[in-house]
């Protein structure tokens, strides 16, 4: 009688305490221990526990958006760091903390000059808001910078069926450009001739006329 009322006075302190005891606290000690869980429940929320979970619950209501997002595109990370402060990464160079006091949202992006402010807010919906913005603009300008390739691709298969029919009508003017070249010298070679001729006869007919005078005399 004694070892039961001993059993429930212990039960009692048990269910008082909130917490469990004898083998099953025991268990979970170890357990806590193996998992490197140790006092975890009667760990205290730090701000950067706190931050972490605002920003996994940002990355939650994010999660179509990742799921729609190109099969061919792999620069987004959307990936939540673990450092201090916890950092959710959109890309390489954005990312989203907790604002001073995990009140409010701060999106920021490296840049060459530095690191600039993109987006604050309190709500997080605006936050996602200004996150799923900044994923399309990024589409976009892909978009736009494939577009110079994809043009200069399609007018260099336009462009080389016409560059090879260049060549061939440079090959005929070429080729064919011999016999007037032959007829040009040929002009000039009778042309030549004609003159030849005038000044022999001009120089027969001036030996004549001399031939004629010195008879006279």
């Amino acid at each position: 009688m004694t070892e039961a009322n001993g059993n429930d006075t212990r039960m009692a302190s048990a269910n008082r305490s909130g917490k469990p005891g004898g083998r099953l606290a025991e268990t979970l000690r170890l357990i806590r221990e193996r998992e490197g869980l140790a006092n975890a429940g009667d760990a205290t929320p730090t701000p950067d526990d706190e931050a972490r979970k605002a920003l996994g619950l940002l990355l939650d209501d994010l999660r179509d958006v990742i799921d729609d997002l190109p099969k061919d595109v792999d620069f987004f990370e959307f990936n939540l760091s673990h450092g201090a402060p916890p950092r959710l990464w959109i890309d390489a160079v954005s990312f989203v903390v907790m604002a001073e006091n995990n009140i409010g949202f701060r999106m920021l992006k490296h840049t060459r000059g530095g690191r600039i402010l993109l987006k604050e807010c309190l709500e997080r919906a605006d936050m996602e808001a200004a996150i799923v913005d900044y994923v399309a603009r990024r589409l976009a300008r892909r978009e736009v910078d494939m577009g110079p390739a994809t043009t200069r691709a399609t007018a260099s298969r336009q462009i080389e069926p016409v560059a090879t029919v260049t060549e061939s009508n440079r090959s005929n003017r070429r080729y064919g450009s011999r016999p007037s070249s032959r007829m040009a010298s040929l002009a000039w070679f009778l042309a030549g001739t004609i003159v030849g001729a005038a000044a022999l006869l001009g120089l027969a007919w001036f030996r004549a006329d001399i031939t004629a005078l010195l008879a006279k005399l």
